[in-house]
């Protein structure tokens, strides 16, 4: 599985060890976080590439909603827990990965197909990046989340 972002900055090099980005000194913050800071403050999409096929995080209300049925709890609650130190239970990071997994101009795949490849993706890239990219692409697509004004 190859994973880049929009602007083509890829995450993973050879031998499966991360390459560093395009521009800077390539540090976890810099590519990663990237899509925070990016320069011209646009949202910033990371590409899956499965088999040839692209796909993306991207999360709706709807789609929050079959998260959280899955889930039992709010994924607010979840995303209180992460900013207080606590990270979320591999399970519960497969449900949050799954439910937000789409193919680029498609639609979303089904839990246990999203659940699959999430796996995969923690094996290659790592359960704590596959926990940033979630948190990004919903504070990307969900603010409404994490208002507190």
């Amino acid at each position: 599985m190859d994973i880049f972002y929009e602007d083509s900055i890829v995450l993973e090099g050879e031998q499966g060890q991360n390459a560093p980005a395009a521009d800077g000194d390539g540090t976890e913050d810099e590519t990663i976080g990237a899509a925070a800071g990016h320069e011209d403050g646009a949202p910033v999409k990371m590409l899956f590439t499965v088999n040839g096929d692209d796909y993306e995080l991207t999360y709706t209300k709807l789609r929050i909603r079959h998260i959280e049925e899955r889930l039992d709890r709010s994924i607010a609650t979840i995303m209180a827990k992460i900013e207080g130190g606590e990270l979320p239970k591999l399970s519960d990071m497969y449900v949050l990965f799954a439910g937000g997994f789409k193919k680029v101009d498609g639609g979303y795949v089904s839990f246990e197909q999203g659940a699959k490849i999430a796996e995969e993706a923690i094996e290659e890239e790592s359960y704590l990046r596959i926990i940033k990219y979630i948190i990004y692409a919903l504070e990307r697509d969900c603010p409404f989340l994490f208002r507190i004004d």
